[in-house]
């Protein structure tokens, strides 16, 4: 924020002001006046406004993956934590990478350590599970979007879960 920020607030906000009392008065010369007096700081007003707009429209943009997304080639990934510490890869996501479609054929085939399609959420998919889906994916990339899931992202969670567990009692 510029160090003059507060005193254009206090300006604009009296030269506004003083721009409804000259209306109010029914005095458009004044009027004028006044708004070409007081068109520097309310330009400055909007200017720190509209600065702040592509920050509040990225925060609004990705209020729900807050915290839970990873990056895989500029593109976000929804990955979760199990109550062990280990990630879970959003199905509609893994799905995506791996140009797959949605079969139910396709996904019975996974195991219940692979799959998990709760009642309140999104399905999602463990690093065996993608890369059993991997295996059936004709994409080249599939290969490499396994590798960034294993080495970025469950590799890390594996390390911090075994960092967190307590030492085995005598």
């Amino acid at each position: 924020m510029h160090p003059l920020m507060p005193l254009f607030r206090g300006l604009a906000v009296l030269g506004l002001l003083a721009l409804l009392a000259c209306i109010r008065l029914d005095r458009p010369v004044l009027a004028l006046l006044v708004a070409a007096a007081f068109a520097y700081p309310w330009g400055a007003v909007l200017v720190d406004g509209a600065s702040r707009l592509p920050w509040l429209m990225r925060v609004w943009r990705y209020r729900g993956w807050e915290g839970r997304y990873q990056a895989f080639e500029g593109r976000h990934i929804r990955v979760e934590l199990d109550g062990e510490g280990l990630p879970w890869l959003w199905l509609d996501d893994a799905l995506r990478e791996l140009h797959l479609v949605r079969q139910g054929l396709l996904l019975s085939s996974l195991t219940a350590h692979e799959f998990r399609s709760p009642a309140d959420g999104p399905a999602r998919v463990s690093l065996a599970g993608l890369q059993r889906l991997a295996r059936v994916a004709r994409d080249p990339a599939a290969p490499r979007f396994v590798r960034w899931f294993e080495r970025q992202v469950h590799a890390p969670a594996q390390r911090q879960a075994a960092r967190t567990e307590p030492p085995p009692g005598p």
